[in-house]
């Protein structure tokens, strides 16, 4: 992938697109080999089997969200940010998943590392901690990490005050957020 093109909703004030460009602007420069630009139509220098693709960042009432790597041959990929999204941390993590990574706790070694309390997982929201198998995801030759901006915290989507996610191994802790 030669670059990553945007175009943000305009929705947005100055103020929330000047934090989606910075969030964004963090991320790419962690990426050399990848640059964050603006989409014109007709003048998008991604070109995917000569057809233009991008990311469209909208504020759409439907929270925090992407689809994980791009999902169409061209045109937009959206990425939904709402108000409550506008952090850093959300904007680049919705980001890597437009750019095809799962979270970290899908990983098909994820229960070497971490347990799954199903029990306390928010009903309709257990698809967050399926494991996606090895033929259909990659760790790079990375180890699995609890800090990952890609983890979930250990509280995450619980349904009753109790952990989701429990570290087996006593070196590796996660966020409390």
């Amino acid at each position: 992938m030669e670059g990553a093109f945007h175009n943000i909703d305009s929705k947005y004030n100055d103020r929330e697109r000047e934090l989606i460009n910075n969030a964004a602007n963090m991320l790419f420069a962690e990426i050399p080999c990848l640059k964050f630009g603006i989409w014109e139509k007709g003048v998008c220098p991604l070109q995917i089997g000569y057809k233009e693709a991008y990311i469209n960042i909208k504020k759409n009432g439907t929270g925090c969200s992407s689809y994980v790597g791009k999902v169409r041959q061209s045109g937009a990929q959206v990425v939904s940010l709402d108000t409550g999204c506008l952090t850093a941390g959300t904007i680049i993590h919705e980001l890597i998943h437009a750019l095809g990574l799962n979270h970290e706790q899908n990983r098909a070694d994820r229960d070497n590392f971490v347990t799954i309390k199903w029990e306390n997982v928010i009903p309709g929201y257990q698809s967050q901690f399926g494991k996606v198998g090895y033929s259909d995801a990659t760790t790079f030759g990375v180890p699995y990490n609890t800090k990952s901006i890609m983890h979930y915290a250990s509280y995450d989507f619980s349904v009753n005050g109790k952990p989701t996610i429990v570290t087996k191994v006593t070196y590796y802790s996660l966020p409390l957020l």
